[in-house]
């Protein structure tokens, strides 16, 4: 789509092993442009075997258009990180005992999930709720092609939703805007904010 770009950038494989944990992102910007236009984007997928890894950019603004631009002219990216920092309360995912997690996003917010999904490997039970606005289903597919889930419903983001201690589930994620992580209450211990 003209404004939502699924880039995969080869990089060293230990590299590719850093970006595979939960919450990892980077700074991209195009070689030829100045450090003010670099544009922090979260890891959808981490392929350390063959050294890729693959960000969502959603174009609109001046820096991630200059990313665009520069990168379609010479194919290249300048890539700063990796810093982990993506998802707050990451620690409660990366611990390894199984857990029942539900993800909530909305958008791009469907990438540092996916690579957290990806991570998992099928060890935690992970019900995915996605809010595909100002994205497609398509864009979804394939972020998510691949990825073991329990659950994947498409839909939109229940808003002034209230998590007690007693729910089912162990973590609850939400990956959206500041708005949705305001009016979906979730208890600290089992919260997981994007950043």
């Amino acid at each position: 789509e003209k404004d939502l770009v699924v880039m995969r950038v080869s990089v060293p494989r230990g590299l590719a092993e850093k970006a595979s944990l939960p919450g990892s992102f980077v700074f991209l910007k195009a070689p030829d442009e100045e450090a003010f236009f670099s544009v922090p984007v979260s890891v959808a997928a981490a392929d350390q075997e063959n050294g890729t890894v693959d960000f969502v950019i959603k174009v609109s603004g001046p820096k991630t258009e200059s990313l665009m631009r520069g990168c379609g002219r010479n194919g290249h990216v300048e890539l700063r990180g990796i810093y982990r920092n993506g998802l707050l309360g990451v620690e409660k995912l990366l611990d390894i005992a199984a857990k029942k997690v539900l993800c909530l996003t909305k958008g791009v917010g469907l990438a540092p999930v996916a690579n957290y999904i990806r991570w998992s490997e099928g060890r935690d039970k992970i019900d995915l709720i996605a809010d595909l606005d100002k994205v497609n289903r398509r864009f979804a597919d394939d972020v998510l092609e691949g990825a073991v889930l329990n659950s994947l419903k498409y839909g939109r983001l229940p808003l002034n939703m209230t998590w007690t201690e007693e729910e089912d589930y162990d973590v609850i994620v939400i990956s959206a805007s500041e708005y949705f992580q305001q009016n979906i209450y979730v208890p600290e211990t089992k919260r997981v904010l994007s950043n």
